[in-house]
């Protein structure tokens, strides 16, 4: 199977001119290549997924409809509605449930309890929840029995779970080894179980997974993962000697905030109490690890509760970015320390709701490291000006008898070129994003260069869509200077 964004011409027709995903396709590969799953998507002049169509189950398209701060308040399944949300100024959504000054939740439907420290400790479910002295949930127990425990290593990765108590001592043990943040082997009860291959394209997006019987790779239980452009993992793939023929196995599908409905290769649901995955999978929803005995899924740095729709614990980067954020996010953006400037962190907000996940976008944005948006918002900024900056005091120093739209259209072009796949980024964020960005660039070394944002994003008639293939770069495509082509489409002086 492949993941393709070209069409049968080799055209690239999955990707638009920002770099944005309009249709996903994986294909096997016979001699007519036919699509396995596939999703196409919409979006709105802010950046907003309006619309994912499942291709191969028309059933299951989904809309979505967002306020004016783009935050997320309908979504829809074959143009029914499923769930609308009515947020305070905080973000929290009012309609499932109260919050204090602190934006900690007390459910409509469950329980709740918070320590001093602002982490969970009465789970919705009831269960209880202990954490270690650096915020890191270690137990979860019913009053009387202990459902799963978690050892940390030095560097914060949960290395071990434990489960299936009797009593205080464990009858299950699971051994979890990593490569940097990502798990490559898994051992149950000491013995290898399952080894990991990850895709370069996302830091959770995996390739497969092998299972392993006394030390060797059991062929026949190889599976490959199919996702979406959220990187939710929608689908397993695997061999079937029968046919000859790798087939898809098991679906999944998702609410916007992350709760799984299990499916057959024919999109029928599982039915029971508890459904499941039948092949022990729990990478799911933008590809974390999904605890089965708390419903919780493992963000690395705490832990999300889909059902609430946010985060059990604080931001541990708290209500101001430190210093230490300026390293934070070079495993998920691979963006050199070097770049991350500590102008564009420290001090700066990092946002007043510790709680909410991606700050209600959870269409466009993942967070997988468990640390909010606007984090990576401060490491965006820093690249977005350490690639634009110069372009923009070239423009004023050389072309400052030009109009601002001349101006804008340059360095658009420019940066287009140069720094390929940043534009691609910030272009399709929303105006609260744009906000902090424009906040994190107008500092005295970037003076006015944040008040360019919007400009940068409307005057892209120079940009050509073949610049923001990440990684690629094309400069062969653009025929004409950035100067005669902005000079052409908006004039010198305007």
């Amino acid at each position: 199977m492949k993941l393709s964004y070209l069409d049968s011409n080799g055209d690239i027709t999955g990707l638009d001119r920002f770099g944005r995903i309009v249709d996903q396709v994986w294909e096997d590969y016979s001699g007519t290549p036919t699509a396995i799953d596939r999703y196409t998507y919409t979006y709105d002049r802010a950046g907003n997924r309006l619309s994912k169509d499942n291709e191969l189950n028309a059933a299951l398209d989904e809309d979505y409809i967002y306020d004016d701060l783009d935050r997320l308040v309908e979504w829809k399944v074959n143009d029914v509605s499923q769930k609308t949300w009515d947020y305070d100024g905080q973000g929290n959504d009012l309609d499932s449930g109260t919050y204090n000054a602190a934006n900690e939740m007390t459910p409509t439907v469950g329980s709740s309890g918070y320590d001093a420290a602002g982490n969970m400790t009465t789970l919705q479910s009831g269960d209880t929840a202990i954490y270690d002295a650096w915020n890191r949930m270690v137990e979860v127990n019913d009053g009387e029995d202990i459902i799963q425990q978690n050892e940390y290593d030095g560097t914060n990765r949960r290395i071990q779970i434990f489960s299936d108590f009797t009593g205080s001592t464990p009858g299950a043990t699971q051994d979890d080894y990593y490569t940097n943040q990502q798990i490559i082997e898994t051992h149950e009860d000491s013995a290898v179980k399952y080894q990991n291959i990850w895709s370069p394209r996302y830091i959770d997006s995996l390739i497969l997974r092998d299972t392993l019987s006394s030390g060797s790779i059991v062929t026949a239980d190889r599976i490959f993962y199919l996702s979406d452009a959220n990187f939710n993992v929608t689908g397993l793939v695997k061999y079937n000697s029968g046919t000859s023929d790798w087939e898809v196995v098991e679906r999944y599908t998702y609410t916007p905030y992350g709760i799984v409905t299990y499916r057959d290769a024919d999109w029928d649901t599982y039915t029971g109490p508890n459904p499941q995955s039948l092949f022990s999978n729990p990478h799911l929803y933008t590809g974390r690890y999904l605890d089965l005995l708390t419903s919780l899924y493992y963000y690395r740095a705490r832990f999300y509760d889909a059902t609430l729709e946010r985060f059990i614990s604080r931001d541990p980067l708290g209500y101001f970015l430190p210093d230490a954020a300026k390293g934070a996010y070079n495993d998920e953006m691979n963006i050199p320390t070097s770049i991350l400037d500590t102008n564009f962190t420290a001090d700066k907000i990092n946002d007043l709701n510790l709680y909410r996940y991606c700050g209600n976008k959870p269409l466009i944005h993942t967070d997988p490291s468990g640390k909010m948006v606007p984090a990576v918002l401060a490491g965006l900024a820093a690249v977005v000006a350490a690639c634009g900056y110069p372009f923009h005091e070239y423009a004023h120093n050389h072309y400052g008898d030009s109009g601002d739209k001349f101006k804008h259209c340059w360095v658009s072009c420019q940066m287009s070129r140069a720094c390929t796949g940043v534009l691609t980024q910030f272009a399709g964020l929303g105006k609260e994003s744009i906000d902090v960005m424009r906040g994190l660039l107008n500092l005295e070394k970037y003076a006015g260069f944040g008040d360019s944002l919007d400009d940068l994003i409307a005057n892209q008639q120079c940009v050509h869509w073949e610049s923001y293939i990440p990684g690629i770069n094309l400069f062969g495509y653009c025929r004409e200077s950035c100067y005669d082509c902005c000079k052409r489409e908006v004039g010198y002086k305007i």
